[in-house]
């Protein structure tokens, strides 16, 4: 669809000795759904009785991010819990017991948000020279703070793997998803249209621009991973597993209705698992992020919590509970 072949990139996961399901699809179509749903390893369908199935209540959502099955069974067992700044509220965990980030705001989401819309926001750029002091207190939403956000996430990755202390950190980089901020080398992308974190339907662009601009912020994006994955598969000493997983697809053919859009783009997703001991007995080509933390725990944790059908559900932006079960629908070609 995009006319970029990625195996190239596939390939050097699997020589750097990670399982890659190459059938793998997205349980959910929306990170506010898909990744609550992996981080408690189970369909959150039942959320629809709770919040009611026409309803706008994302805080159920934030709660099983912010405190899933799998942080708590982790912090039970004694891991230390690290974080990485994401620029993305329903998986900012400032609560963890370590946390980074290129800055020290103590500002609120809503301040944020609303210096972001003022005069201050229109001329405000990260990037620009202020003072240390000045920037570290503004992370306003824009192109350049998304930017700079999303470079010391893959430059600082390492650094939780260094912890010593048996540890789950968790990192959510959002890219190569919109908006489109870093062109194939890591440098800035000129966007001449107001700052949107919104990607599928609220893009504000073409398919075409979409689809040239992901290519370019995905190749970067490998460029990225790959440094960071020899940088602490090589200096780290401890046992380790690390997930690499999409909470969904692209969406340059994301409409605003079902019929109007692409399953099939939308929920291929990467899904890659390094375990060090080489134990991927229980992974398959088809395994998808809710089963995820079931074979890792049973693998390493002596649990037996029974694999879950895999299936994939659709629901609107703006009603996020309207779940419709589109797992035998997906199909395998889209329009151009």
């Amino acid at each position: 669809m995009f006319g970029y072949d990625n195996s190239l990139f596939l390939e050097a996961l699997r020589e750097r000795g990670f399982y890659v399901a190459d059938q793998s699809r997205s349980n959910y179509i929306r990170a506010a759904v898909s990744i609550p749903s992996s981080l408690n390893m189970s369909y959150i369908n039942f959320v629809e009785e709770q919040a009611g199935w026409d309803s706008l209540n994302y805080l159920p959502l934030y709660d099983m991010t912010h405190h899933g099955q799998v942080r708590d069974l982790l912090e039970g067992a004694g891991y230390t819990i690290a974080a990485m700044d994401t620029d993305y509220p329903l998986t900012d965990w400032k609560n963890a017991d370590i946390y980074l980030s290129p800055y020290h705001s103590r500002l609120s989401e809503f301040e944020l948000v609303f210096l972001g819309k003022s005069a201050m926001g229109a001329v405000f750029d990260p990037e620009f020279p202020f003072t240390d002091e000045f920037r570290a207190f503004l992370p306003l939403p824009n192109y350049g703070t998304r930017r700079e956000k999303l470079r010391f996430e893959f430059d600082h990755l390492p650094e939780l793997y260094s912890i010593d202390a048996p540890t789950f950190a968790f990192v959510h980089i959002i890219a190569p998803h919109p908006p489109f901020v870093l062109d194939r080398d890591g440098g800035p992308l000129a966007i001449r249209r107001p700052y949107s974190p919104v990607d599928a339907e609220g893009f504000g662009g073409t398919v075409e621009e979409y689809r040239s601009l992901y290519i370019q912020q995905l190749q970067y994006t490998n460029q990225a991973i790959l440094q960071a994955l020899d940088s602490v598969l090589t200096n780290s000493d401890r046992p380790l597993v690390i997930i690499i997983q999409g909470d969904h697809g692209s969406g340059s053919q994301m409409g605003e209705t079902l019929e109007a859009s692409c399953m099939f783009e939308r929920t291929s997703i990467l899904n890659a698992y390094y375990m060090s001991d080489g134990k991927t007995d229980l992974l398959y080509p088809s395994i998808t992020p809710v089963n995820s933390f079931r074979v890792i725990f049973n693998t390493y944790l002596g649990t037996d919590y029974p694999l879950l059908p895999d299936r994939t559900y659709y629901s609107p932006y703006v009603n996020p509970y309207q779940f419709v079960d589109i797992t035998t629908d997906i199909g395998s070609t889209c329009r151009e």
